[in-house]
């Protein structure tokens, strides 16, 4: 790795710690306004994923959780990945279809994911990543993205959400 690409990730790390450190203290809350909808339960899951029957490094998520929704309680427990980047590249769908798989491999649960941009970027991923051949989609992975510059710093004051205020700078 080059000075340089090692200055970028170790500046990117710092902006992924200090959310992991905001999502512990305001888990509920943040969830809720990440995933869209009111998290009534989330309890952290410590990962790193291992491919099986390889030497490469684990790939470790930012954040995972067991959650449930309120408006989803009777579908019972999910697990939500949340993956923080500020600056997304071309291939963070395929990242996160790898996530999800090798998270759906471990837990056998529905796994929902939310990616989070803080940062205007001219690169904002879309979902769904689509697999096609020919015209023909052959596999499809959804994914929520929360890009947090387009959202208006009024509506949490005026929300009264003030364990989400760190947000407002961003």
């Amino acid at each position: 790795m080059s000075k340089q690409d090692e200055k970028t990730a170790a500046h990117e790390q710092r902006y992924d710690t200090t959310f992991k450190a905001l999502l512990d203290d305001v888990t509920l809350a943040l969830l809720s306004f990440l995933f869209g909808e009111e998290i009534i339960f989330a309890q952290e899951l410590k990962e790193s994923l291992f491919k099986q029957d390889t030497i490469k490094p684990a790939l470790r998520v930012d954040c995972a959780y067991y959650i449930r929704s309120r408006l989803r309680e009777l579908a019972g427990t999910a697990v939500g990945h949340v993956e923080f980047e500020t600056v997304p590249t071309s291939d963070i769908g395929a990242r996160l279809y790898e996530y999800a798989a090798m998270l759906h491999h471990k837990y056998l649960m529905t796994i929902v994911q939310v990616l989070v941009c803080p940062f205007e970027t001219s690169a904002l991923p879309r979902s769904p990543l689509q697999l096609k051949w020919g015209e023909e989609v052959h596999s499809e992975h959804r994914y929520r993205v929360v890009a947090l510059w387009q959202y208006e710093a009024s509506r949490l004051v005026e929300q009264e959400q003030v364990e989400l205020y760190a947000l407002l700078p961003t």
